[in-house]
């Protein structure tokens, strides 16, 4: 039989108990068995922590570090066992083998889940850097590199130079498919040498041939939901079925992890999927958990995604209620503060219209369009909105980007169908 170790076990019976073999099991007893196996692996990565903290208690910090990796060896994507492992390396004064222990994990969670580690374990990581002598460049994690998001704001009014070749191969890849082949293509080089700008010239030509393009960020702050650039990118091409797919393949991986902000990251995803698909009744739903649990959002642009999702479902009162809570929000560069009264005016438009109130509501909605004619006419700074993004409490930029034409569109369309409507009642 298999044991199993209580809460209550002392360190010297843990000890033992751990280390008991396993007995053989008739064959007819081993499905019950695997069904409580992830309940057991749990139950002794919890004996060996208290383990590791009565060691650490005592002042035994070898053998803490000891308990802790063969916690860490129980599951390798158990990022709090890593780390427990990163910092009790660091009290016993092994920065660099901290710092090893980060790079690993690091790796481990990009390769297996394709996520970076959490807020927490990147702070503690920070702090043992800002703290720790200088170590050899070997013994550094990698570090992430930000500038090429910002080529396309610096290059944009240059044309392109030099990458003939490299844009007829992008071009030879778009037209094939464009004829129905599969095709993906991934620019990869230093940051600085022109892929973003490349990318923009390709995105230019499939335009003007009548293509459908969307953009999306990917940038690596340590918030990005698991698989939610291609759910971000998906929906925003209106392919929502597979857009679902990618979401919830990212909250099967953020539940494995555990980590709080990813689940509220998800959440996020799956409520503006919604909110596009046309279930606003899930949308407000998973748009208040995001909210609920911290989610690195912008919080009032989350809070209006959720009024309109709530005046669309009819609850108009919660969706004024949600409305007024904008403005209750603190509000930094990276919720884009220069187009919060826009946008607040097409969701008042929106719960105008829902309560029969079409004058109003025709008349937010003009309000929110010159609103947002005048934001197109400013000089473009998506540069500078990755940066405040990046900055402000490492909230990564998905869904945040400011896309004037893309809003009139859509409240071009929205008052041309009221228009409509109201041409057929005058009939």
């Amino acid at each position: 039989m298999l044991g199993v170790l209580s809460r209550s076990t002392t360190s010297t019976s843990a000890s033992s108990e751990y280390r008991a073999s396993i007995a053989p099991e008739s064959r007819s007893s081993i499905p019950r068995r695997r069904v409580s196996a992830s309940k057991l692996a749990a139950r002794v990565a919890a004996a060996l922590e208290s383990l590791a903290s009565e060691a650490e208690s005592s002042g035994d910090l070898r053998t803490a570090i000891e308990w802790t990796r063969r916690r860490g060896a129980l599951d390798p994507l158990d990022e709090e066992a890593g780390r427990e492992l990163i910092r009790r390396l660091a009290e016993a004064g092994e920065a660099p083998a901290a710092l090893n222990a980060y790079s690993r994990l690091s790796d481990r969670l990009r390769g297996e889940l394709g996520i970076a580690p959490s807020a927490q374990t990147q702070a503690l990581v920070q702090r043992l850097r800002a703290s720790a002598p200088a170590v050899a460049p070997h013994e550094q994690p990698p570090t992430p590199v930000y500038q090429e998001t910002l080529l396309g704001a610096r290059e944009q009014a240059t044309r392109l130079v030099g990458r003939e070749r490299e844009l007829s191969r992008l071009t030879s890849a778009w037209r094939a498919a464009a004829g129905g082949s599969s095709t993906a293509v991934a620019l990869v080089g230093e940051g600085g040498i022109g892929k973003t700008r490349l990318a923009e010239e390709l995105l230019v030509l499939a335009a003007g041939e009548g293509a459908r393009t969307a953009t999306c960020a990917a940038l690596d702050l340590g918030g990005a939901p698991p698989f939610g650039l291609w759910s971000e990118l998906l929906r925003r091409l209106g392919r929502f079925g597979e857009a679902r797919s990618a979401c919830e393949a990212g909250a099967e991986l953020a539940e494995r992890v555990g980590q709080e902000e990813l689940e509220g990251l998800v959440h996020h995803d799956r409520g503006l999927l919604a909110l596009a698909d046309g279930d606003p009744e899930e949308a407000a739903g998973e748009l208040a958990l995001a909210l609920e649990r911290n989610a690195p959002v912008s919080r009032p642009l989350t809070r209006l995604h959720r009024a309109e999702a709530l005046a669309r479902c009819a609850q108009l009162s919660d969706a004024e209620a949600e409305l007024r809570s904008v403005a209750l929000e603190p509000v930094s560069a990276s919720d884009f503060p220069d187009t919060l009264v826009a946008r607040m005016a097409r969701v008042q438009g929106l719960i105008a219209l829902a309560r029969g109130e079409r004058e109003l509501g025709e008349r937010r909605l003009r309000e929110a369009a010159e609103g947002w004619r005048r934001r197109a006419r400013r000089p473009s700074d998506l540069g500078e909105g990755y940066v405040t993004t990046l900055v402000d409490l490492g909230r990564p930029p998905i869904s945040v980007l400011v896309e004037p034409e893309r809003e009139l569109d859509r409240l071009t369309a929205e008052l041309a169908a009221l228009r409509s409507e109201t041409g057929l009642q005058a009939r």
